[in-house]
């Protein structure tokens, strides 16, 4: 029975026990609940509240439920970090932005900004509420908000007592194949291939992309990826600063943050072929992508940017599991972990160290090989253009 609460994402056995036992207490609820049916919603409020890869691997769900429903309203809660990603999405009608006060280590400014936030909610009047996450904060957010319709998967985090259409997340599938799964509570069960995650541009930010490439004389480069929200993720700087001597006649682009400035710059440091831009956001730097020659990169948000944006990506993964996250178009993987081990559940953490030996174990020739690879591809491919076009 526990064992079912145990999938999506890294949990702990204590919290697969709270799951399992939180459910046990409210099951008695159970006995009295129905599936709820709104057979044509009209206001949908969607919650997408993690990290930027995760929201925008929910992009294709928006636009599924809106090709079913046209005339659904689709409210996105999220926070002022992941807001951009869907500034210009025509399939979302609005955003609520709140605070991330789930990060809050003080229980009376966590439950302050819980309730207020419920409050916004209840304001909506929202006949549908969705979960991809399974997060029992979020569950918890959609049952006081008394929604009339609330989906998500229960055995992640627990709470299948407060939803009305629970769903059992029962294998390891693709986060984008994850999200839409759920939209079959609601009488929508799209054909594969499902949309790809999109981020949509606007002309004048095009426009300032362009220029901005052109003052830097930017024309066929190779955008670096470096810095990842987490240690175990980093691939060591003199490897990059190695990649970039392989390449000597090819310019670069590095991008990365502010506050991640001391790694950005100790790999440009002393390269004459490599410009830096700092804090770009997530849409303009969708179309910087889209004019890359090729990617090199980490796992991270700007790594999925990377996939919905530019097939000429290479990725350098560690311990990750690929059936969930792996790569959405013909992108290069690269990755040393075997199978049995993908996941970070699968290991104990005290295995782990800030350099994780699988993303140690990928070389630098391994890299050179595979940019000269997809950078073939290209070449290959606008030369197929040119002579059918001549």
């Amino acid at each position: 029975m526990l064992d079912k609460y145990r999938i999506k994402f890294e949990k702990s056995v204590k919290s697969r026990i709270f799951a399992f036992l939180l459910d046990t207490i409210g099951f008695p609820l159970l006995l009295f609940k129905k599936k709820a049916e709104v057979k044509t919603p009209k206001n949908i409020l969607i919650i997408r509240k993690d990290e930027m890869g995760d929201n925008l691997l929910s992009t294709p769900m928006f636009e599924v439920i809106k090709k079913k429903y046209p005339r659904a309203k689709i409210t996105l809660l999220t926070t002022d970090y992941t807001q951009d990603l869907f500034r210009l999405n025509p399939n979302v009608n609005r955003l609520l932005v709140v605070e991330p006060f789930w990060k809050q280590k003080n229980p009376f400014r966590f439950l302050r900004g819980l309730f207020s936030t419920i409050k916004k909610i209840k304001s909506e009047k929202f006949d549908v509420g969705i979960d991809p996450k399974g997060s029992i904060v979020n569950i918890l957010m959609l049952y006081l908000s008394r929604i009339g319709k609330t989906i998500s998967y229960y055995n992640v985090s627990g709470g299948k007592f407060m939803l009305t259409n629970p769903v059992l997340y029962a294998h390891q599938i693709p986060e984008v194949e994850c999200d839409i799964n759920l939209l079959k509570e609601m009488g929508i069960t799209p054909r594969k291939p499902f949309p790809l995650p999109k981020l949509y541009v606007s002309q004048p930010e095009k426009k300032e992309v362009d220029d901005y490439l052109a003052k830097l004389n930017l024309k066929d480069f190779i955008y670096l990826y470096t810095t990842p929200s987490k240690p175990y993720k980093r691939w060591p700087i003199e490897r990059f600063r190695d990649i970039i001597d392989a390449f000597p006649e090819r310019q670069f682009l590095i991008g990365g943050l502010t506050k991640e400035k001391d790694i950005i710059e100790s790999v440009a440091a002393g390269k004459q072929n490599i410009q830096i831009w700092y804090d770009i956001n997530p849409r303009k730097m969708s179309y910087v992508f889209k004019r890359a020659a090729a990617i090199l990169a980490v796992d991270g948000g700007p790594m999925h940017i990377a996939w919905s944006s530019n097939k000429n990506t290479v990725t350098l993964f560690g311990q990750i599991d690929l059936k969930l996250w792996g790569a959405l178009n013909h992108s290069k993987v690269l990755c040393h972990c075997p199978e049995s081990k993908q996941g970070l559940h699968r290991e104990p953490l005290d295995e782990w160290t800030e350099n994780n030996k699988y993303m140690m174990e990928i070389t630098v020739d391994e890299v050179k090989h595979a940019l000269k690879e997809v950078l073939a591809r290209k070449k290959q491919k606008e030369e197929v253009i040119a002579n059918a076009t001549a």
